[in-house]
């Protein structure tokens, strides 16, 4: 249940939570075991639900993506979400640096492990036909890391929006690369 409480605190008290993630005694492997592993399952599985199990509507017609290829795609993007996670903790270590703040790599990934919680818990309305807008609001996540930066990196407050505008675009880039694999896992979908 520490999952549920530390998800709820980001998402409500992200400044009170953050001050918690960055005195904790971690190391890189119980970051992605106790929190990152499990959170980004989120989009990979309702997708798969939404796309596969429950289907969309293309043009007046039920679409259902087979399930064999549905569950290669959900596997495929589960594992480049956690590639992500450690492409976007190396890029924060690399430049916090740059803008005053500490460098390491569990830094780095207490924040990229915990800043998208938002988008991955918003990615559950994937599952839902006609409420896949509603993942949009997982765009708090941008929120929740600009409040982490100066917290988890310890840089100037006034350095922290540049910081964080350059995490967001390298964490856009990589969602946009996993959706670009997942449709390219998916040929043939409609012929």
């Amino acid at each position: 249940m520490q999952i549920v409480h530390r998800a709820r605190r980001l998402l409500l008290e992200p400044a009170v939570e953050w001050r918690s993630i960055a005195v904790e005694q971690d190391d890189a492997a119980s970051l992605f075991l106790r929190y990152g592993l499990i959170l980004a399952a989120i989009p990979s599985i309702a997708a798969f639900l939404g796309y596969s199990v429950i289907g969309f509507d293309m043009l007046g017609h039920a679409v259902r993506l087979p399930i064999a290829r549905g569950l290669g795609a959900a596997i495929a993007s589960y594992l480049l979400w956690l590639a992500g996670i450690w492409v976007t903790a190396l890029v924060i270590e690399l430049l916090a640096p740059r803008f005053g703040g500490r460098a390491d790599l569990v830094t780095g990934l207490k924040l990229a492990v915990h800043a998208p919680t938002a988008a991955w818990i918003a990615s559950v309305f994937l599952a839902f036909p006609g409420l896949r807008i509603l993942s949009l609001l997982g765009l708090v996540s941008v929120y929740t890391l600009a409040v982490g930066i100066p917290v988890v990196t310890r840089c100037p407050p006034d350095e922290a929006p540049g910081f964080a505008a350059i995490v967001v675009i390298c964490f856009l880039a990589i969602a946009i690369a996993i959706a670009l694999a997942g449709g390219s896992l998916l040929p043939g979908l409609f012929g």
